[in-house]
């Protein structure tokens, strides 16, 4: 039910971004015994039999730069667009990183563990755009997205470090959890590991434009 349901997010308008090994094992912990990654290779557009232990970084090359470490899961797209594939004289047949639109959304396939580069690269062409606006510490990301039916944005804040960081919306936010509301250029306080979830937009943080429920 959690493999169709990741399906089904994509095919709803979500990108989905799968990891190594994702679908391999079934509920008993079993390798399953369909093409990997499972339940998910048709929408994906792509699919693996083999994979291999790194003992140390292969780079790639591509749309994507950077290296995969521990693990290479040789995907052989069948659809679905290449963004990195292997600098390696046995794994450069197959790639790295491949993606493919289905339905409304979209389904990333990261078959290796990228390293520090790679997952940067990997992020930028995620979310071209993550800020959005806000003013924030180093340590501090934020992710926005969209829902255009109802004219509101989520963002999502992590404070990656061990120490407070600070935060300053462009626009007014409502935070998801508590409901206090955050003018623009107020600055808030994330604690060390901290997650905070707002929403802007009209439909959103003014009640009366909600209407009638």
């Amino acid at each position: 039910e959690d493999l169709d349901f990741l399906v089904d997010y994509a095919q709803a308008g979500g990108h989905l971004v799968v990891g190594p090994r994702t679908g391999y094992g079934d509920g008993e912990g079993r390798a399953r015994t369909e093409r990997a990654p499972a339940r998910i290779t048709d929408a994906a557009g792509v699919w693996y039999d083999e994979m291999a232990s790194l003992p140390s970084s292969v780079a790639v090359h591509g749309s994507l730069q950077g290296a995969g470490t521990t693990l290479a899961e040789g995907l052989v797209a069948s659809g679905a667009e290449v963004l990195a594939a292997y600098q390696h004289p046995h794994l450069g047949r197959w790639a790295a990183v491949t993606t493919k639109a289905v339905g409304a959304g979209r389904i990333t396939i990261v078959g290796t563990v990228p390293d520090q580069d790679l997952a940067a690269d990997l992020v930028r062409w995620l979310v071209p755009h993550a800020v959005g606006g806000w003013t924030t510490d180093d340590s501090v990301t934020v992710s926005t997205s969209t829902d255009t039916s109802a004219a509101t944005r989520l963002h999502v804040l992590h404070n990656w470090s061990w120490n407070d960081a600070t935060a300053s919306p462009s626009c007014t936010v409502t935070d998801v959890l508590g409901g206090e509301r955050h003018p623009p250029g107020e600055k808030f306080t994330l604690r060390a590991w901290d997650v905070r979830l707002f929403r802007s937009g009209k439909h959103m943080t003014d009640p009366a434009a909600r209407g009638p429920r």
